[in-house]
């Protein structure tokens, strides 16, 4: 008798950012695994709205979509996906959870709780979003049958703000993977100029006011380019800097970029990758510029400590000098520069979505029903 797993899928019909991301990724690792011959005996369906449309269409080889249900957003995720995954076991892979599914007996939930960002930055977020997150979250922690969270920084984190969580095996770190880079050529040092990049939204908890001011400085005074990937969504607050007129065709802000091949292009032309975010999980894309053959440098923080380990040059995100003299350390030393590159490189290898999406569901294969 096979076992049925149901996903929400509710991801695939939302903007691509992180969280959406990691769920793309993992159902697409998933399929692989699943076509592979593994978790034979599991019927794995990822269910979403009817009429949603699908931000991501997949092409899966093995996975099954299923349209269902009359509502959409946070409304079907609440009342109809209960009642669709009845019988089944349910994987929610973006932060929240059908309230009924956690609270009912007989029900094996099981929720990816990529971090509390709402809880450490909630100026960063509407009161909307913090209320819905400050109702579901605690019950997921009280109620899955297994929480994932992304890091052990985070996982440490998480049991910092709910002291009193019990059960601290159900609370589960499995690293995100990262994307396989399609390079035939990994452009040299000296094709890569003196540019320098960041990929991410522009936000204060990521210390984009900080980051644009050190751009402003390493373009003034060494001789650097800085182009800027990435947009605020609605829910986050923005952020105002003025970028003077003496370097302003030096620096470029391309806004949210969703072609993987232009994203990519970007990676390669680029000679440092500069990450100081005050905060982060398990970020995509330091690992996305190292595999494409490019240096980072990154927050002294847990999480990124965690992620790029000895293949990072490490600033402290509060001191603007820090995040330049990183930086123009790698821009002015070959050796470095060259000694960061393949490190990076070897680094890339250590992550894997097909790694996350074997442990997630041995997880859910090893444990019963409830």
């Amino acid at each position: 008798m096979s076992e049925a797993v149901i996903i929400d899928g509710r991801f695939l019909a939302q903007r691509v950012t992180g969280v959406q991301r990691v769920g793309i990724e993992f159902c697409r690792a998933l399929d692989d695994l699943l076509a592979d011959g593994e978790f034979a005996g599991t019927d794995v369906s990822i269910a979403v709205p009817r009429d949603a449309t699908l931000v991501t269409s997949p092409q899966w080889k093995r996975l099954s979509l299923v349209r269902v249900g009359r509502r959409s957003g946070h409304l079907w995720e609440q009342v109809e996906l209960p009642f669709i995954a009845r019988g089944a076991k349910l994987l929610t892979l973006g932060n929240t959870a059908p309230l009924a599914s956690l609270m009912l007996r007989g029900r094996s939930t099981y929720v990816m709780v990529h971090d509390l960002s709402y809880r450490y930055f909630p100026q960063a977020y509407g009161r909307a979003f913090r209320f819905s997150y400050e109702l579901v979250i605690p019950v997921v922690l009280r109620r899955a049958r297994c929480v994932f969270t992304v890091s052990e920084a985070e996982r440490s984190a998480i049991l910092r703000e709910y002291p009193r969580f019990s059960g601290q095996h159900r609370l589960v770190a499995v690293q995100n993977g990262a994307e396989p880079a399609q390079v035939d050529v990994i452009p040299p040092r000296s094709a890569r100029g003196r540019n320098c990049l960041y990929v991410g939204s522009l936000t204060k908890r990521k210390n984009a006011e900080g980051l644009i001011a050190a751009a402003i400085t390493l373009v003034r005074e060494h001789g650097a380019t800085f182009t800027f990937v990435g947009s605020t969504g609605p829910l986050f607050e923005g952020i105002h800097v003025e970028i003077p007129q003496d370097v302003a065709h030096q620096i470029r802000f391309l806004g949210q970029v969703d072609d993987p091949q232009r994203l990519a292009d970007e990676y390669l032309k680029a000679a440092v990758f500069v990450f100081p975010s005050f905060y982060e999980a398990s970020p995509l894309p330091p690992i996305e510029a190292m595999a494409h053959g490019c240096p980072v440098v990154a927050s002294a923080i847990p999480s990124l400590e965690e992620r790029c380990g000895d293949a990072a040059v490490y600033c402290d995100p509060h001191d603007i000098d820090s995040i330049v003299d990183a930086t123009v350390a790698l821009l002015d030393s070959d050796e470095l520069w060259e000694q960061q590159q393949n490190a990076g490189l070897e680094r890339r290898g250590v992550f894997s979505w097909k790694l996350q999406a074997r442990r997630i569901m041995n997880e859910l294969s090893t444990q019963g029903p409830q």
